[in-house]
């Protein structure tokens, strides 16, 4: 008979893959807004994915007398698998894989990615580009791994990691002195990706 301590844990294991694959789903993928409702029903469903996955490996866990090495399998499966199908999850919506496949049969559905800032910036590409501020100012700048972009669907704020100033002869020069560029949210009018330097 499960005691009262113990179904706490199972309980808690139970929720714990579907916070995970959740977590590691928006890491990579800006999340559309949803409810409150709607994020329970999320977690859920991936963690009764996850679980069903486990077990094969539970199983075998079932049968291990030693209460300490039970636990410690237990929990770490859950978390491996877990950890695997938000992988495997994320990178599926990332590259769009069944809209891919969907459209061999001639199938579309709407674009997963909320909105085009989020579809531009979570490719996490290189690439310069010229912001326009609301006051018609040009910022020109690299954008790379040590630049951020938010994912949060009312801030749009960015920070640029190589600052770029125009010369006189029309080519971009690298600012030595500057550490990056942030642009507070609501400050942007307009953004430019550039494949090269001017």
């Amino acid at each position: 008979m499960i005691e009262s301590l113990d179904t706490v844990f199972y309980t808690a294991i139970f929720l714990l893959p579907g916070f995970l694959i959740v977590n590691i789903i928006d890491s990579t993928n800006p999340p559309r807004k949803q409810s409150e409702f709607a994020y329970i029903l999320k977690y859920l469903s991936y963690s009764l994915i996850s679980c069903a996955l486990c077990t094969p490996l539970y199983s075998v866990i079932f049968n291990i007398k030693c209460k300490f090495l039970y636990w410690l399998l237990f929990v770490g499966a859950t978390i491996l698998i877990a950890f695997v199908v938000g992988v495997t999850f994320s990178y599926i919506k990332h590259n769009e894989v069944i809209n891919k496949l969907l459209r061999i049969f001639k199938i579309s559905l709407f674009p997963s990615t909320p909105t085009a800032w989020d579809y531009m910036f979570a490719k996490q590409e290189r690439h310069y580009m010229i912001v326009t501020l609301n006051n018609n100012e040009k910022i020109r700048g690299w954008y790379s791994s040590k630049s951020f972009a938010s994912s949060d669907p009312d801030i749009h704020d960015l920070f640029i990691e190589k600052a770029f100033v125009l010369g006189k002869d029309g080519m971009w020069n690298e600012d030595k002195e500057n550490a990056g560029l942030y642009i507070p949210n609501g400050q942007i009018k307009l953004i430019e990706i550039k494949e090269r330097r001017e």
